[in-house]
């Protein structure tokens, strides 16, 4: 669980995660330098339950939040358990039905091959397949799960520190290596943040930075109801073009070697 300044939600969540009927066997939590109170709000709840814990600090850069996210599940993971069967993606700002990881460890012992899959995630609903058409799925990062040989298998072929967008990059990267990718209705989750109006317009900067085509950013744009992210898109559009400098040569490099390395896969 990446977290950063969530005392309003993590208590909710946690006191929610611990009440599942297939309880986790381990809880890491990732700080990002909180400047609020979320490290000791967490630390409290986790410390007055039987379930084994950390809670890491990780530097929070000036950068793209998602690179930051992606370094913050990266040390988290030096302190993963190597008998896990399951590994859960958990934002701090999402609380669980209390079958939610039943349900699911069902799915995963039923079919051998399911590497990645979440359940609902209201008031969103199910993420639309992008990149990948129908009959495709992909899963939201905030109330994932991976069988955990999936997960090993992932980080290998890719380092998630230098993968542009997790969420979807392990989805695509499922399929590549041979997973499978699941959807289950009958596990619910729900979002507690209320949406920010201001989100849409880095969102769409990223869009662009990962090489996203304008049809998909519109399409987001119009499901979402945010013109915030056709402001972002353009923006960085402009922004690339002569005689303005390139702001995200690095980014961009990353997004080059994915896009290779995804490739050479293939």
């Amino acid at each position: 669980m990446p977290v950063y300044n969530e005392e309003k939600y993590i208590s909710l969540c946690l006191h929610n995660l611990l009440k599942q009927t297939l309880r986790p066997t381990q809880v890491i939590i990732c700080d990002n330098e909180s400047t609020d109170n979320t490290k000791q709000i967490a630390a409290k709840i986790l410390n007055d339950s039987d379930i084994p814990f950390h809670i890491i600090t990780e530097q929070k850069r000036i950068l793209i939040s998602k690179w930051n996210i992606n370094l913050a599940i990266w040390k988290a993971n030096k302190y993963l358990r190597k008998d896990m069967d399951l590994v859960g993606f958990l934002d701090a700002d999402v609380v669980l039905d209390k079958k939610y990881y039943e349900v699911i460890s069902q799915g995963f012992e039923k079919d051998s091959h399911m590497g990645l899959a979440c359940g609902v995630l209201l008031p969103f609903g199910f993420p639309k397949p992008f990149p990948l058409q129908e009959p495709y799925k992909m899963t939201w990062g905030a109330n994932r799960v991976y069988r955990y040989s999936c997960w090993l298998d992932l980080t290998s072929a890719l380092d998630i520190r230098f993968l542009p967008a997790l969420d979807t990059d392990h989805n695509i990267l499922s399929y590549i290596k041979g997973w499978k990718v699941a959807h289950f209705k009958e596990a619910v989750s729900r979002h507690l943040r209320p949406i920010n109006p201001y989100r849409g317009f880095t969102r769409g900067m990223k869009y662009r930075c990962a090489g996203y085509p304008l049809w998909w950013n519109i399409y987001k744009a119009l499901r979402d109801v945010d013109p915030g992210l056709l402001v972002g898109y353009t923006c960085m559009a402009l922004w690339e073009t002569p005689p303005f400098p390139l702001k995200y040569v690095y980014h961009k490099a990353i997004t080059s070697e994915l896009r290779r390395r995804i490739t050479r896969i293939l």
